[in-house]
C-alpha cells in the first residue's frame, strides 16, 4: 500500500451497484470544471453517464473505487476512484484511463498512486505492455504524479511502457 493511505479497501465496482455508480457518474462529469469554469454539466448528462457506466462495465470497462466506509442512506463517499478500459481496437492491446479522482480532503495521501499501481498490477498480470491516459494540460498534480510513476509525455496523451519481469 502506498505511503500515507490509511488501511482502506481498494474496491472493484460491479455493473449492479447502482448507489456508487451514480455517485461516481456525478463526480466524473464534473471534474471538467476544475479546468475549464465554463464547463456545465446537467442532470441529463449525468443520467446518459451512468447508463453508459452500466453498459462499458458489463464489458471491458473496470472501476476500482475507495470509500470512507461510513454506509449512510445513500452509499458510502467515494474518497478516490480510478476508470479503466482494456482497448483492444488498436495493433495492441492496451489499458486506457478514462478518470482518476481523489476527494479534496483525501489528496497528497498516496491514494492516486495505490489506484495506479492497481491498475499497472491489472496490466502485468495481463500481460499488457502499455497504459493510456488523456490528462489536461492545467492537472499539473497529475501530471507531475505521473512523471514520478515513470509516465512519458507524447501530445497530449500521458503512457507507461509496462515491464515484464
Amino acid at each position: 500500500m502506498s505511503k500515507g493511505v490509511k488501511t482502506m479497501e481498494l474496491q472493484y465496482l460491479y455493473k449492479n451497484n447502482d448507489k456508487v455508480i451514480k455517485q461516481i457518474a456525478h463526480i466524473h462529469e464534473h471534474i471538467p470544471y476544475q479546468y475549464d469554469q465554463n464547463y456545465e454539466t446537467n442532470a441529463l448528462e449525468i443520467a446518459l453517464r451512468i447508463e453508459s457506466m452500466k453498459l462499458l462495465l458489463a464489458y471491458n470497462d473496470e472501476i476500482f473505487y475507495v470509500t470512507d466506509g461510513d454506509d449512510n442512506e445513500h452509499a458510502p463517499r467515494i474518497i478516490a476512484y480510478i476508470w479503466y478500459t482494456i482497448d483492444c481496437n488498436k495493433n495492441e492491446t492496451f489499458i486506457y484511463i478514462k478518470s482518476t479522482y481523489v476527494h479534496p480532503d483525501y489528496r497528497q495521501q498516496g491514494y492516486a498512486t495505490l489506484l495506479k499501481d492497481s491498475v499497472k498490477n491489472v496490466a502485468i498480470q495481463k500481460g499488457i505492455n502499455r497504459i493510456e491516459s488523456k490528462v489536461h494540460k492545467n492537472n499539473i498534480s497529475m501530471r507531475q504524479l505521473n512523471l514520478k510513476l515513470g509516465y512519458k509525455i507524447k501530445d497530449n496523451i500521458m503512457y507507461l511502457e509496462v515491464p515484464h519481469d
